[in-house]
C-alpha cells in the first residue's frame, strides 16, 4: 500500500491558491496540544509508539496504532478512551458529519469543479452517498463534540491498514495543526479557505507506518452551503505483511 512521505498543504480551487510543497523544517512542528478540545484525552499512555513531535492526545490514534485487526478489540480501546458505539438511530447523523468535515478530499471533487451552487450540491451529494457506502455496517462512534469512523483494509501485496477518521465540533484541535505547522508563514493557507495538511508516513514499531492527514473549512456563508462539520483528521497505520 503505498504512503507519501511528505508533509504538504493541498489548497483546494476556489477558496484558496494553488498546491505547494512545505520545508521540512516544518515537520517536526505538528503537534496537538494534550488539552486541545473537547475531545483531548488525559491519558498519558496514550502517547506510547507515536513518535515525538506528533503528539496527537485522542484516543483513536493509540487505538489505530494496534495491528490485531480485531473489531471487538478495537472498540473496547476506543471506548476506554471515551468513546461510544453510535446507535443506529445517530448512524445517519454521524455519517453526514464526517461527510461533510471531509468533503475537501472526496473522490467525488475529481470530477466536479467548485464553482456554481449546482455543482456544490451535486458534489455535497456524491460525496455524502460515498460515505453512506463506505461506513455500512462499520464502526461509527461518538463522544461529546467529535465522531469516528474505524475502518481496516487490506492490499494484494500483504499489507494491512487501519484508518481512523475523526470530525470535530471544536475547531481547536486542527487548528493547532495549521498553527504549529505552518507558524508565521507569509504564504501559509488562507484560514478563510479550504486546506488539507498531510505528515507521513512515521515509522513505528514492528515496520509499521504513521500517517496523518488533517482537512479544515471555513463556516458556510449562506444557510443552503451549510456544513454539519467543518474540521476533522484522519489517521492511517499501515502494518508489514504476516509472517
Amino acid at each position: 500500500m503505498p504512503m507519501e512521505s511528505s508533509l504538504r498543504h493541498r489548497a483546494r480551487p476556489g477558496r484558496a491558491g494553488a498546491r505547494r510543497s512545505l520545508v521540512a523544517g516544518f515537520i517536526a512542528a505538528l503537534l496537538l496540544s494534550p488539552a486541545a478540545g473537547p475531545a483531548g484525552a488525559d491519558e498519558t499512555d496514550a502517547q506510547a509508539g507515536i513518535p515525538e513531535g506528533l503528539a496527537l492526545p485522542i484516543g483513536p490514534v493509540q487505538a489505530c496504532q494496534d495491528g490485531h485487526f480485531d473489531p471487538a478489540r478495537y472498540r473496547e480501546a476506543l471506548e476506554a478512551a471515551g468513546w461510544e458505539s453510535a446507535g443506529r438511530e445517530i448512524r445517519a447523523d454521524v455519517t453526514v458529519r464526517l461527510a461533510d468535515a471531509f468533503e475537501p478530499v472526496t473522490p467525488a471533487r475529481e470530477d466536479l469543479g467548485r464553482g456554481s451552487e449546482e455543482e456544490m450540491r451535486a458534489l455535497r451529494s456524491a460525496n455524502r452517498a460515498h460515505w453512506f457506502s463506505m461506513t455500512a455496517d462499520r464502526t461509527l462512534m461518538v463522544r461529546p463534540g467529535a465522531v469516528l469512523f474505524l475502518a481496516g483494509m487490506s492490499a494484494d501485496d500483504g499489507h494491512r491498514a487501519i484508518e481512523c477518521w475523526v470530525a470535530m465540533a471544536d475547531t481547536s484541535v486542527v487548528d493547532a495543526i495549521f498553527t504549529s505547522a505552518l507558524p508565521q508563514r507569509d504564504n501559509g493557507p488562507d484560514p478563510d479557505g479550504i486546506a488539507v495538511i498531510e505528515y507521513g508516513p512515521v515509522a513505528l514499531a514492528a515496520g509499521a507506518r504513521l500517517r496523518v492527514m488533517a482537512v479544515r473549512q471555513p463556516p458556510a456563508t449562506t444557510a443552503d452551503d451549510e456544513l454539519s462539520a467543518t474540521h476533522g483528521f484522519m489517521t492511517r497505520t499501515v502494518f508489514p505483511p504476516p509472517e
